[in-house]
């Protein structure tokens, strides 16, 4: 009778046990917007203006050759986190948020320097931003990168 006992106890107090872990392991709530969920994933150049005039791949390769739209990605993870190669093959990394009511986006990058852009335009298949920049020490330029998802995202 005491070895029933004994077990029935070890039963009840294994399931409370279990309980109490399964409610303490609930999901969290997702902290990222819809936008910023819509905009985490890796993007690549589908075309740049500056000035109003679009930059080609031949235009960039003539200016020059070690210079390539192809080599361009700027891969924004969920985790705001972010890694961007440059259409001079090099890759930075940092961190990322959106701001001004989710219509600009803030890259800061690991070496301390930052890049704010105005998101123009997103779309399932694109997104269009403008950089912002100091008119003092650039003058005024108008420069947009038209990006489009990696296949397969």
């Amino acid at each position: 009778m005491k070895a029933a006992f004994t077990n029935y106890t070890k039963t009840i107090l294994t399931s409370i046990l279990l309980a109490i872990t399964i409610t303490s392991c609930e999901t969290q709530d997702i902290l990222i917007s819809e936008i910023e969920f819509f905009i985490a994933k890796e993007w690549k150049i589908e075309s740049f203006i500056g000035n109003g005039d679009k930059q080609t791949e031949e235009m960039i390769l003539a200016e020059d050759p070690s210079y390539s739209l192809s080599f361009y990605r700027l891969d924004l993870k969920d985790d705001f986190t972010f890694s961007r190669t440059g259409i001079n093959n090099h890759t930075k990394t940092g961190t990322w948020n959106l701001t001004a009511g989710l219509s600009q986006l803030q890259l800061f990058f690991d070496d301390g320097s930052e890049e704010h852009y105005l998101l123009l335009d997103l779309e399932v298949r694109r997104l269009e931003m403008r950089v912002l920049q100091d008119p003092d020490k650039l003058g005024e330029l108008d420069i947009r990168y038209i990006l489009e998802p990696v296949k397969g995202q």
